[in-house]
């Protein structure tokens, strides 16, 4: 898993970096084999005039999923950081367990009703259900 980290409008000193970084590994760690990169972009949009204006966009991809994007902003980069570190640990486990889980469709609950182990009696019991529009 490789950990990408782009400033902007921010001075990227090596303690921001090393937070970051640190954070992201502690949050992600667990899905370490499932993920191939993340990429984390810390910006300051307003600069010197302060406010709610630090933003922490933390992008995560694996190999087979879409990108889990998690996007955070607060007057303190650090609390950003935390907050999109949480979210994006959060995220990443719910989109791993869905992966994970068994497809429950169709098959599988005409294969549940019927006994589940002949497939002539699934083929027709999958046919004798009537099927109805669903647009008119």
């Amino acid at each position: 898993m490789r950990i990408a980290i782009l400033c902007r409008g921010i001075l990227p000193t090596q303690a921001i970096r090393d937070y970051a970084q640190r954070r992201l590994k502690t949050a992600l760690g667990r899905y370490q084999s499932v993920l191939a990169s993340v990429q984390v972009r810390l910006a300051d949009v307003n600069g010197p005039r302060g406010g709610v204006d630090k933003h922490c966009v933390v992008e995560v991809v694996g190999p087979t999923m879409a990108p889990i994007i998690v996007r955070e902003r607060d007057a303190d980069l650090y609390v950003a950081i935390d907050r999109a570190a949480d979210r994006i640990d959060r995220a990443t486990g719910r989109r791993i367990a869905r992966l994970r889980a068994p497809r429950r469709g169709l098959c599988w609950t005409l294969a549940h009703a019927t006994g589940g182990d002949d497939p002539d009696a699934l083929h027709a019991t999958a046919h004798s259900i009537p099927l109805r529009r669903i647009h008119p």
